[in-house]
């Protein structure tokens, strides 16, 4: 008997503006093509026709998507409890600790409810552990995307890259570059090159970062990748936020060398001076930023262990076979 499985997501995965659609649609494709499970997707907003979801048509032909329910339904109201804002960034008014005690109540009832929880990095599953004893809980790697084809010497049009959807952490993250670690990197090497890609580009708050910063701004790209691979070094000053960097894999699978904090490589199995650089203070970023500019051989060097271990990581599927045992156990396939 087939297994049947709700995916409930808060919109549709098309077009691809964020890390979690690109971990929606990877695990979109293991549940349909790898295990041949039915698999019905649910989301408030977004088209049923499959016309509109672009170069996931193929993909979720096989998932039919309901019409929206009203909003007191409980797939609504379930969706709207798991987005709870369980990180501000450390930037508080008076009051809002009672309204972020209040989102973690709902959040971790809202999770004690599940047979199985699959956290995406080693740091949640211990904290979901710690609230939530007795729960089952595994942590789940999240599959990099497919290793392209490195790009040449020539490819490389701007000394450094950034790219990310427009939420808080990554405007934060645009702000500190802009304000604090291109002035210090320039300073080692003038005349530094810089462009941001992604939704956050568009944002109010990065185009006022950037107008003084002489940084280009890209808007939204079609193709990650393609715009990753034209920086010589991809740039991710991540200062806060939570889970997987999906933007550091696919630096990583495009070859395109990485420099950026404890945060950023959260949940991603990456040693600091082999396959990325992990600066935890301005001044190591801006120092390891201005090393590998001055290196071509070193770029390379960072770039093809990246790549080697993503691919020796992601052989046979084992991203999910922790995931796969899981979901047998609780379902007792």
């Amino acid at each position: 008997m087939p297994v049947r499985m709700l995916y409930l997501f808060p919109s549709t995965t098309h077009p691809v503006t964020n890390g979690a659609q690109v971990r929606a649609n990877a695990l979109l494709r293991h549940f349909i093509s790898d295990l041949g499970w039915e698999v019905e997707f649910f989301c408030p907003t977004g088209s049923r026709d499959s016309s509109a979801w672009g170069e996931n048509a193929a993909l979720l032909r096989a998932i039919h998507i309901p019409d929206p329910p009203p909003a007191r339904g409980a797939a609504a109201r379930l969706i709207a409890s798991l987005g709870a804002r369980a990180r501000r960034l450390g930037r508080f008014r008076e009051g809002d600790c009672s309204d972020l005690a209040r989102e973690k109540e709902i959040e971790l009832g809202t999770i004690a409810r599940f047979d199985a929880v699959f956290a995406i990095t080693p740091h949640d599953e211990a904290v979901l552990r710690r609230e939530l004893p007795g729960a089952r809980i595994c942590a789940v790697e999240i599959e990099p995307p497919p290793a392209s084809a490195p790009p040449g010497p020539s490819s490389a049009s701007c000394d450094l890259v950034f790219l990310g959807a427009d939420n808080e952490a990554n405007r934060l993250a645009v702000r500190h570059f802009c304000r604090v670690l291109l002035p210090m990197i320039r300073k080692a090497v003038p005349g530094v090159t810089a462009a941001i890609g992604g939704k956050v580009s568009e944002s109010a708050e990065a185009r006022r970062d950037a107008e003084g910063a002489g940084v280009r701004l890209a808007g939204y790209v079609s193709s990650a990748s393609e715009f990753i691979a034209s920086g010589r070094v991809f740039a991710a000053p991540i200062v806060a936020g939570g889970g997987v960097k999906v933007k550091i894999l696919e630096a990583m699978a495009c070859g395109v060398p990485v420099v950026t904090t404890p945060i950023g490589a959260e949940g991603i199995a990456c040693e600091n001076g082999a396959d990325c650089l992990i600066a935890r203070d301005d001044a190591a970023f801006a120092q390891g930023v201005a090393a590998l500019l001055a290196s071509p051989g070193r770029r390379e060097e960072i770039a093809r262990c990246a790549r080697e271990r993503l691919r020796a990581r992601a052989a046979g599927g084992a991203f999910y076979r922790r995931c796969d045992r899981m979901l047998e156990e609780a379902l007792a396939l």
